[in-house]
């Protein structure tokens, strides 16, 4: 019994020596972006997504936090997705087709704390620092989400000429037609976990 014991102590000491390195890896497949614009005076959300993103200088590391620390993300306003085509069209039309520059929207993530960090983007050729939460849900899941103020990108023609193109489907109760410069947005990145 006591050989028994001294076994049972040096192997469960031995055990860190032992342990598994595991590292996180994106899955892109399984990651979503959406986001929820507003029409209407008494601000009516409009749901949407895009389909189609590229990420870069992904890193597989110990920790989710860590893979993602120097990422680089394009996204591709054409992928636009509001469970509308006709919609979707006069969007990309009339809002991303009167901003400047690249058509595809840049970004990547700065000062990352212990639940905040701050979003860099580029869109309208402006590069403009917005706060955003994060959180991990369970082991293999990041949301992050945040709003941005398209004034701050100078993109207030955009949002003018979609308003004009869409002025009846965006009069609410009071008869006014009105688009919101706020855009909600979450991003649900998963990930899945490799040890060896």
């Amino acid at each position: 019994m006591r050989y028994f014991f001294s076994f049972y102590i040096l192997f469960f000491s031995l055990q860190p020596l032992f342990s598994k390195e595991c590292k996180f890896f994106f899955d892109r497949y399984n990651s979503h972006l959406q986001w929820t614009a507003y029409k209407f005076t008494e601000k009516i959300g409009v749901d949407g997504t895009f389909s189609r993103f590229k990420v870069k200088n992904l890193r597989p590391s110990e920790s989710i936090m860590k893979t993602v620390g120097g990422i680089v993300f394009a996204i591709d306003p054409a992928s636009i997705n509001t469970m509308n085509k006709t919609r979707d069209r006069v969007i990309l039309r009339h809002f991303f087709g009167n901003l400047k520059g690249r058509k595809k929207i840049y970004g990547t993530f700065r000062n990352i704390y212990s639940d905040s960090a701050q979003l860099v983007l580029s869109m309208n050729k402006k590069k403009i620092k917005t706060p955003v939460k994060y959180s991990i849900i369970g082991e293999d899941q990041l949301e992050v989400s945040g709003t941005l103020d398209l004034t701050e990108w100078n993109a207030q023609k955009a949002l003018h000429k979609l308003n004009i193109a869409c002025t009846d489907t965006h009069k609410g109760k009071d008869g006014l037609s009105y688009l919101w410069p706020l855009v909600d947005f979450k991003v649900i990145a998963k990930f899945t976990k490799a040890c060896k």
